[in-house]
C-alpha cells in the first residue's frame, strides 16, 4: 500500500507532522510513503516563494493577525466560493502528476489547501483520469 503525505514548507511543524505520518504508515503496514511538498512540486514557484516570504513576515511581525486569520479561516465553510479558489490552488497540474508517480491508495494533508486529494475518484475530489 502506498501513502501520500501532502505537506508545506510553512514552519517546521507541518513537515515534521508529514514525517512522522510517513514513518508510522510504514511502520505499520509495510507499505510506501512519501511527503510531497504540495505548493512546491503543483503550484507555481512565485505563489510558494510569495505565500511562504508573506507567511513568516506575519508571523515574525504581527503574530495577533496571524493568529487572528487563522481563526477566520476556520470558520469558512468548506463550500464557500472563497474556500474552493484557495483549494483549487494547484490542482491543474496536479492530477496527472500525481497518478504518474504512483497508484496511491490513501492521502493524507497535514496543511490546509491541498483539502481533497487530486486522484480521489470520490465527490469530494476531481474523478481521477483513469475514472469514468
Amino acid at each position: 500500500m502506498f501513502l501520500s503525505v501532502l505537506s508545506c514548507r510553512y514552519g517546521g511543524g507541518h513537515q515534521r507532522v508529514a514525517e512522522t505520518i510517513a514513518a508510522e504508515w510504514t511502520a505499520a503496514t509495510g507499505g510506501r510513503a512519501d511527503v510531497v511538498d504540495y505548493f512546491a512540486r503543483f503550484t507555481s514557484p512565485t505563489f510558494d516563494a510569495l505565500t511562504r516570504f508573506w507567511y513568516y513576515q506575519a508571523i515574525r511581525y504581527t503574530p495577533a493577525v496571524q493568529d487572528r486569520f487563522y481563526q477566520y479561516m476556520g470558520r469558512i465553510r468548506p463550500d464557500s466560493r472563497f474556500r474552493r479558489a484557495v483549494n483549487r490552488q494547484g490542482m491543474a497540474g496536479s492530477p496527472a502528476t500525481w497518478n504518474a508517480s504512483a497508484p496511491t491508495s490513501c492521502a493524507a494533508c497535514t496543511g490546509r489547501s491541498p483539502a481533497r486529494c487530486p486522484t480521489s475518484g470520490r465527490p469530494d475530489g476531481p474523478p481521477s483520469p483513469a475514472s469514468p
